[in-house]
C-alpha cells in the first residue's frame, strides 16, 4: 500500500510542475491564489490504561496555500504540527505532524472533488527512530449558502516503532463549517479509523477524533482570533487497552488573498489534512 500511496504524492507533484506556466499567469477570477498561517497554545491533558495521567500545555501550527491551475482546478499545499510538552521519562503522545498536497476540481457556487495525499509522524519521548508514515485518498466539499459539508475517505501506513502505530489502516472524517457571517466561523468535525496493527503483538486497533471551533476577524485586519477543543479516543482491540486525551487551545490566524474566511472557504485554501493517522500512531507504543 506504500508503493501505491507513494506513486499517488509523485503524481500530484509533477502535475505541479507541469502546470507551472499556468500558475505564472494572473489567477483566474473564481479562484484565489489564496492562503492561512495559524498558531495556537492550549491545555492538554491525557489517561487510560498504561498511559500516565497528565496535563501539559501543548502548541499547534498550521499553513495552507491554495493555488489555482486553470479555470477550475487547483493545489493546495498543508503543513500541520502538534507538540506536546510530555515528561521525558515517560512514553505518551510527544508531537505528531505532517505535510501534504491536494489537487481538485471546484466550482465556488457547488463544491469540489478531490484527491490528497501526506506524509509525517507521530511520535513518543522515548521511541526509536519512528518511520515516516504516508496517506492518501478522496475528498469533496458542498456549498449550501452558509454551510459548508466536507468529507474525506483515505488509507493510512504510519509506523512509530518495529509493527506497531497505524499500519495497513483505513479512515473517514466529516467537517461541517457554518457562517454566522462572512468573517465568523462555526466548525465541527468527527474522524474514525481502524488499523490491521496497532500495538507491538500485531493486535488491531481503532481511533476517534473530534474537535468544535470558532473564529472571528479582529478589527479590519486579515487576522482572525480562534478557540478549540479537540479530543480523541484510541483503543487495542484484542488488548482491551484504551486511552484519550482532550485539548483546548486559543490563537490567531492571518490570512491572505480573499477578503473574508467564507471567500476563502469556497475559492482559497478551504482544504486540510486528516490528522488523525499521525495521532492514532504514537498510541500503538503506548498501549502495547
Amino acid at each position: 500500500m506504500k508503493k501505491i500511496l507513494v506513486s499517488a504524492l509523485a503524481m500530484a507533484a509533477m502535475a505541479t510542475a507541469v502546470n507551472a506556466a499556468d500558475v505564472a499567469a494572473p489567477a483566474p477570477e473564481d479562484l484565489l491564489l489564496a492562503g492561512i498561517v495559524q498558531g495556537e497554545v492550549g491545555y492538554r491533558w491525557a489517561s487510560g490504561e498504561d498511559v500516565d495521567d497528565e496535563e501539559m500545555i501543548a502548541i499547534f501550527g498550521s499553513g495552507r496555500l491554495s493555488v489555482p491551475l486553470g479555470s477550475a482546478f487547483s493545489i493546495q499545499g498543508d503543513l500541520n504540527g502538534e507538540n506536546y510538552f510530555t515528561s521525558e521519562d515517560d512514553d505518551d503522545p510527544e508531537l505528531a505532524y505532517a505535510a501534504g498536497l491536494h489537487l481538485s476540481l471546484r466550482n465556488p457556487e457547488i463544491g469540489l472533488v478531490g484527491l490528497f495525499g501526506a506524509a509525517g509522524e507521530g511520535d513518543v519521548s522515548d521511541s526509536n527512530n519512528p518511520d515516516t508514515g504516508i496517506l492518501g485518498g478522496i475528498e469533496a466539499q458542498f456549498y449550501l449558502s452558509d454551510l459548508t459539508l466536507y468529507a474525506q475517505a483515505g488509507l493510512a501506513d504510519v509506523e512509530i516503532d518495529s509493527q506497531e502505530g497505524f499500519l495497513d489502516g483505513w479512515f473517514v472524517r466529516g467537517v461541517a463549517r457554518y457562517f454566522i457571517d462572512p468573517d465568523f466561523q462555526l466548525s465541527g468535525e468527527v474522524a474514525y479509523g481502524e488499523a490491521d496493527e496497532f500495538t507491538d503483538d500485531g493486535n488491531p486497533g481503532q481511533g476517534v477524533n473530534w474537535e468544535i471551533s470558532a473564529r472571528h476577524r479582529l478589527m479590519e485586519l486579515p487576522i482572525y482570533g480562534l478557540i478549540a477543543y479537540r479530543g480523541g479516543h484510541y483503543s487495542d482491540d484484542d488488548g482491551g487497552k484504551e486511552a484519550e486525551d482532550h485539548a483546548v487551545s486559543v490563537g490567531f490566524e492571518m490570512a491572505f488573498g480573499a477578503d473574508t474566511l467564507q471567500d476563502n472557504d469556497r475559492r482559497g485554501a478551504t482544504l486540510d489534512i486528516p490528522m488523525l493517522p499521525f495521532r492514532a500512531s504514537a498510541y500503538g507504543e503506548t498501549l502495547d
